[in-house]
């Protein structure tokens, strides 16, 4: 309000430039008529300064993407309760969440540049957020599973030949919230029966899940197992995918990956490497990351503290080491890898209380690429490994999403995070950095317990027929499993191309009909068709606004046209 009332008063001041407000709109269209031949800019802005925001006060970034995702399963789930009438839509909370959410996203707060007063506020804002919405879907997933056999379109029965095999009183059925067929390995009930227990106690299953949909669990045979092995001082572990092969402190010392033979990490260097960098920039302590921080590294190397090996297989294999980053630091870490996927999980704790430094992990990859690709919000990006020009020198530590990948033909590696977002990648070096510790403007930045996951998966191909954006989002999401007394397996959504991604399913906010969002991850274009379960009466394309467009045709579903990275809304 100041500001407009000092343009207001300078409107017709001498000595001082004619000023006028306008509208964004009208701004554009005079531009639009008084212009010609305007430099065109295809491909990225580059901000080449306050690189550190992307890591600054790691605990609210982390908190922010666990509501986000949150918010999306809890918005899917009670849209399928609308339409089965068997919840009530949360629309009031879910608004309060989403606003608590986004007021959190306002600069300087999610960068990590305010001053402390403020995280100590988002802390209590995230810790309401995180539990209401767990608390949300917990309770309408007990309200609804038991439900969902009373409504005639998603009530499918398991059958192993002829034999009815609905379930019991004692059975569970797992929910996926993302648009794909996904297999994992999780922590069971403790009533289940299992061919092994977690480190934690738990029972582990592996575990089927339909797309956008509820799956009865099912003990499955094991055809495939993982394995652990000590071999001198080093760790083997091994499954159909790859053998990767560490030292007693953590250090990926060989990755190989089984289908083309490939070594992933470069020989004679080690992977999974902590590296500390003294980082003290120009100005701006939590603002900036400055490219000179790369010349006062320190390697956390010796022998750990402490080793064990925690699971043994045959459906998941893990070993902890600990180690002391300095005399008042230290690291602890699990390391993971089951029987049905090439993805080495690191579930990392990191005790922090460091001045002005920053912590990465580092892969020095057996990979020759001249660009690396990002993940970024519905899309993807590539920037260049190697410091050729002034403009390549400046991307020493980008942004991204969910995961960076390196590939060169046939063969690649992908890094992926929960909760990260500052990459670099120097020639065939990958770095994630993970915890800061500026001193302005809060001086208690980031110290204290943190705990993320990060993960290492080699693939051949490239990330798109290797499936790297769906690894992405699996990481970030977890299935969930739910006692149940009903049988189902159902899927309520689908589409018929693999580069599209259904990103959101919610009620619409001035109607209870239905929204889906896509958008297509390839860069590609074509036609897909949208299908449900649901006898849908009527569709229409709209805009992000919900403004109902053009009406299309549903005849079983709908066919959509798409161009690359296009953003679709349904209603």
């Amino acid at each position: 309000m100041e500001m407009l009332e000092r343009l207001k008063r300078m409107e017709n001041v001498d000595g001082l430039p004619k000023v006028a407000v306008r509208t964004p709109k009208e701004f554009f269209d005079r531009v639009k008529i008084n212009s010609k031949d305007l430099p065109k800019w295809v491909g990225e802005l580059y901000f080449e300064l306050h690189r550190g925001t992307y890591t600054t006060h790691g605990y609210n970034k982390w908190a922010n993407r666990r509501s986000e995702f949150m918010l999306h399963d809890a918005e899917f789930l009670y849209s399928l309760g609308l339409i089965q009438k068997s919840l009530v839509y949360p629309s009031q909370e879910l608004d309060r969440l989403w606003k608590l959410v986004l007021l959190n996203q306002f600069h300087d707060v999610l960068p990590g540049t305010s001053i402390g007063l403020v995280y100590k506020d988002t802390t209590e804002m995230y810790s309401d957020v995180l539990s209401s919405l767990e608390k949300l879907i917990e309770t309408g997933l007990t309200d609804m599973v038991d439900k969902i056999g009373d409504n005639p379109p998603a009530q499918k029965k398991r059958r192993t030949g002829d034999h009815d095999t609905t379930v019991q009183n004692n059975n569970f059925v797992v929910f996926n919230t993302l648009g794909w067929e996904r297999q994992d390995v999780i922590e069971l009930p403790k009533c289940c029966d299992s061919t092994q227990t977690s480190e934690a106690g738990f029972p582990l299953g592996l575990v089927k899940a339909n797309p956008l949909g509820f799956t009865t669990y099912k003990v499955t045979e094991l055809t495939d197992k993982v394995s652990i092995t000590m071999e001198k001082e080093l760790v083997k572990l091994e499954n159909k995918f790859l053998i990767a092969t560490f030292s007693q402190n953590g250090s990926l010392l060989s990755l190989i990956y089984k289908e083309s033979n490939h070594e992933a990490i470069e020989p004679g260097k080690q992977g999974n490497r902590f590296v500390l960098f003294e980082d003290i920039p120009f100005f701006w302590d939590a603002w900036d990351v400055m490219e000179y921080h790369m010349e006062k590294r320190k390697d956390i190397l010796g022998t750990a503290s402490s080793f064990k090996i925690l699971e043994t297989g045959p459906m998941r294999v893990s070993f902890e080491v600990s180690y002391t980053i300095s005399k008042d630091s230290s690291i602890k870490q699990t390391i993971l890898l089951n029987c049905i996927s090439p993805q080495i999980l690191f579930d990392t704790k990191v005790d922090w209380h460091e001045n002005r430094k920053i912590l990465k992990v580092e892969f020095p990859l057996n990979i020759r690429s001249p660009q690396a690709t990002y993940s970024i919000q519905f899309g993807n990006i590539q920037r260049p490994t190697r410091a050729n020009t002034t403009w390549d020198i400046a991307k020493f530590e980008v942004c991204a999403h969910h995961w960076a990948d390196l590939s060169e033909y046939g063969f690649g590696v992908s890094l992926l995070n929960n909760s990260k977002y500052g990459y670099g990648v120097a020639e065939n070096v990958m770095r994630l950095s993970l915890l800061r510790a500026p001193k302005a403007p809060d001086a208690e930045a980031d110290m204290g317990q943190h705990s993320f996951k990060y993960a290492l998966l080699p693939h051949n191909g490239n990330i798109y027929s290797s499936h790297i954006i769906r690894a992405g989002y699996n990481l970030n999401v977890p299935l969930r499993i739910h006692k149940t007394t009903s049988a189902v397996d159902v899927s309520y959504f689908s589409v018929d191309s693999p580069n599209i991604i259904i990103e959101t399913i919610k009620k619409a906010e001035d109607s209870n009909n239905l929204v889906v969002r896509l958008w297509e991850s390839f860069g590609g274009r074509g036609e897909v068709k949208f299908s449900s379960i649901y006898p849908v009466q009527r569709v229409f394309r709209a805009n992000l606004l919900e403004d109902q467009k053009e009406e299309l045709l549903w005849k079983g579903g709908v066919k959509i046209t798409y161009t690359p990275y296009q953003i679709i809304t349904l209603i």
